[in-house]
């Protein structure tokens, strides 16, 4: 195949047979790879190429192995060009092959520029190929080699069908794909790696990869509903331990700590070990200088310290809306967003009241009444002290922040006590 670049491409069928198609700068002859691909089932096969699809699973995946031919490293930038071509054979597949044709011509048109430190995701077309809502995940594995070869680099491709919001569980398929990485070195050398695929322990973990990156949400809310306020409330920690014997179940509450953390989106994640925390008695900063444990039991989770807000209580709520039962993880993964956002909004009008109060000591009262009726107050003055803290410690934002928390520590958050 012809990349949009006019690069050369050479896409291997599951028969090893060259697929060689031409593609236009508009892309458009990736209609043609796929009835190239998809002629012989279509004219052979008595089964209308529609009742095809009837056998989908709502998620599938794909391993390439990726083979350049000749190719330039721009390291500074994480990005590969592709300088002559290059070829993509299967490794594993749960994808019918009509579709997996047509998903190997839909990537290799993409991979170049291909950023290596994150996935990509893409809708998959035209539509008389994929009828429902579609999206693929995919990113290059590279098991670079100590002698510095650069064959050993495997596309992992996880799809999900008729679903939209595969982009919000980006960061998990991350992370999962690099955990793949001792996987996929055990295949190698990479010419007998479609033989050891079938019965792996890779391709174990494959089949589940929806359950263990998009349904954990579900299993949590199932089994962990009265907790949820507290779990959202470690939203505003760094570096929350989970402990338990069960492992999936620790995996679980680990992963939804993780999809509900503020410190990358706030910036508080490289916060001071040293930092005096404003708190007034020791016996309280003895307790809040311990990690945040959570401990993970078959029926339950106990926190410590387990603390919560209203504001959490609500947003826990919404989780709930649907039920128990069956919870939708597309649905409760974005309504765990919207309760990031929510929380950014806060901070940002509560950091705009902070700045007022460095030259107006009036306006220090006017963020302890915003504190106090936004539901929410402990969470943004942990939020914002952390924040404060990590840029500079001697800032005029962090005295404000200080009064505040010597006035809450002494009457609360009661407007009338003010």
């Amino acid at each position: 195949i012809m990349h949009r670049y006019h690069q050369p491409v050479e896409l291997m069928s599951s028969v090893d047979e060259p697929l060689l198609v031409e593609l236009s700068d508009d892309g458009q002859s990736i209609n043609s790879a796929f009835e190239q691909a998809t002629s012989t089932v279509s004219k052979d096969s008595p089964v209308p190429p529609v009742q095809l699809l009837s056998s989908w699973k709502p998620y599938e995946y794909a391993v390439y192995h990726y083979s350049p031919n000749q190719e330039s490293v721009d390291k500074q930038n994480n990005i590969v060009t592709v300088g002559v071509g290059f070829s993509l054979s299967v490794i594993g597949s749960s994808v019918a092959p009509d579709r997996e044709h047509f998903l190997r011509a839909c990537i290799g048109s993409r991979l170049s520029p291909l950023y290596l430190d994150s996935g990509q995701i893409i809708a998959l077309e035209p539509p008389e190929a994929f009828p429902s809502p579609s999206l693929c995940y995919y990113t290059l594995v590279d098991l670079q080699s100590e002698e510095g070869s650069n064959v050993n680099k495997f596309i992992l491709c996880f799809l999900v069908i008729g679903k939209q919001g595969l982009e919000l569980f980006r960061s998990e398929l991350d992370s999962f794909s690099m955990q793949l990485k001792p996987l996929l070195k055990q295949l190698l050398p990479y010419e007998t790696a479609e033989v050891k695929f079938p019965g792996s322990e890779l391709q174990l973990q494959l089949n589940e990869w929806f359950t263990i990156n998009v349904e954990y949400l579900a299993r949590v809310v199932q089994a962990y509903h009265m907790r949820l306020p507290s779990l959202l409330h470690t939203s505003v920690n760094v570096g929350v331990e989970v402990v338990g014997e069960n492992s999936q179940k620790v995996r679980d509450i680990k992963q939804f700590v993780d999809s509900c953390s503020l410190a990358s989106v706030l910036h508080f994640d490289k916060v001071k070990k040293d930092v005096d925390l404003l708190l007034l008695d020791d016996s309280t900063q003895e307790n809040k200088d311990k990690p945040l444990t959570i401990c993970v039991s078959d029926g339950d989770c106990s926190l410590n310290p387990d603390l919560t807000s209203q504001f959490c209580s609500n947003w826990a709520q919404v989780l709930l809306s649907q039920g128990t039962a069956s919870p939708d993880a597309f649905f409760l993964r974005q309504a765990i967003e919207n309760y990031k956002l929510k929380i950014v909004q806060d901070m940002n009008a509560f950091r705009r009241l902070v700045r007022q109060a460095e030259t107006n000591y009036h306006a220090i009262y006017r963020c302890y009444l915003f504190l106090s009726t936004c539901g929410n107050g402990r969470l943004l003055l942990d939020c914002a002290t952390k924040e404060a803290e990590t840029v500079d410690l001697n800032s005029e934002a962090l005295a404000v922040l200080r009064a505040l928390q010597m006035h809450i520590d002494k009457v609360g958050f009661n407007s009338s006590k003010a």
